[in-house]
């Protein structure tokens, strides 16, 4: 029996993309990076693209551009990786851990504008994560900063999500996506940065790369470096293996969808993450809630059938202890740790794979 996974790596086509990089010799950032980041432009709706080397990267770059630094704090989420939140304190910033909304598992406008309230100048950004691939409700946290930090999204889930009929991308001051390997899309690891500000795309171009503009006509190293920035590029090996699946993820986006709406319409006994408010998934996971987690995972791998919670609320990790400033009341963090449930929702999965996963949960 072929198990059905949680997970996958993408396989990516032979493509002349990579051919001709590595019979170029040229592997560093170069031509295929300013490629792929003007092909992305087009994926994510915005043209202030910037890539790197990891997903966790363009978060460390949008906090630093955002000020966070020992005396500030991050409004952040509980429910997701520590990715998410491990470049808080390497900044020697704070973290305010806001709840989760019930339903999407985002983070809950209500509880950040608690925080903000309390917390006032201390707070630099908020981070809100796309769990899931579901986009977080923009306007709703827009309105309660209310200019008074920066908002920057974790799309690591969410290429190709779309809020109120624009995609993924184009909302936050900053977002950040990640290719890591079992993401839509991989370039083996990386990541994009986007922004809404010109200003923050050519600082971000610069800090990627030790500070310098690699992309100036002439000989860069000629120019002042002003500031001190990181080894965060991408490389064009990298970018050729981007560029070669361009073209698949439309169809990668269409398929997990399909599935996802068809979970949801099946699934209809569990609790489960809800398209709302003008959003729409990229299902990179479809989650239940289930107070009989244990025994639906142990049924579905009887089955052949992976599933997990994926990850577990981060504000009780020992490494965020001495960083957190203050909780909200995390009521719905509580009850999503306890109860979500995350099953197969890849492109992978063929039909008889969707219906040998929903037949087992139906059995219970």
């Amino acid at each position: 029996m072929n198990r059905i996974k949680l997970f996958n790596v993408h396989k990516v086509p032979h493509t002349k993309y990579l051919d001709e990089t590595l019979q170029s010799g040229f592997y560093a950032e170069g031509p295929k990076v300013a490629e792929f980041e003007k092909k992305l432009a087009d994926v994510v709706d915005n043209t202030y693209t910037v890539t790197v080397n990891s997903g966790t990267s363009a978060l460390y770059l949008a906090l630093y551009m955002a000020g966070v630094k020992p005396g500030k704090a991050v409004i952040s989420t509980p429910i997701t990786s520590p990715a998410s939140n491990i470049s808080i304190p390497r900044l020697g910033g704070k973290i305010l851990w806001a709840d989760v909304d019930p339903d999407s598992g985002n983070i809950c406008p209500k509880s950040v504008e608690r925080l903000l309230d309390r917390y006032g100048d201390t707070v630099a950004a908020v981070v809100g994560v796309d769990w899931g691939g579901m986009p977080c409700d923009f306007d709703e946290l827009r309105k309660v900063i209310r200019g008074r930090a920066y908002l920057i999204e974790d799309a690591a889930h969410a290429i190709c999500a779309e809020y109120k009929g624009n995609r993924t991308g184009s909302y936050a001051d900053f977002t950040c996506f990640s290719f890591q390997a079992i993401k839509h899309i991989t370039t083996g690891d990386g990541g994009l940065l986007t922004c809404l500000n010109k200003n923050h795309l050519q600082r971000a171009r610069r800090l990627r790369w030790f500070g310098i503009d690699r992309a100036r006509p002439g000989r860069a190293f000629d120019d002042d470096v002003t500031e001190a920035g990181f080894k965060f590029h991408m490389n064009d090996i990298a970018a050729s293996l981007g560029l070669a699946q361009l073209d698949d993820l439309p169809e990668i986006i269409r398929r997990r969808r399909e599935i996802g709406h068809y979970y949801e319409a099946e699934l209809n006994e569990y609790s489960f993450q809800k398209t709302a408010y003008g959003a729409e998934s990229a299902y990179w996971l479809f989650t239940l809630k289930t107070d009989q987690r244990q025994e639906l995972i142990a049924a579905l791998d009887k089955s052949g059938v992976d599933a997990s919670p994926v990850h577990c609320r981060n504000d009780t990790y020992t490494a965020f202890e001495n960083c957190t400033l203050a909780r909200d009341v995390l009521v719905n963090t509580a009850v999503m740790d306890q109860q979500m449930l995350c099953i197969p929702v890849g492109e992978w999965l063929t039909d008889e794979d969707v219906e040998q996963v929903v037949g087992c949960l139906k059995k219970g």
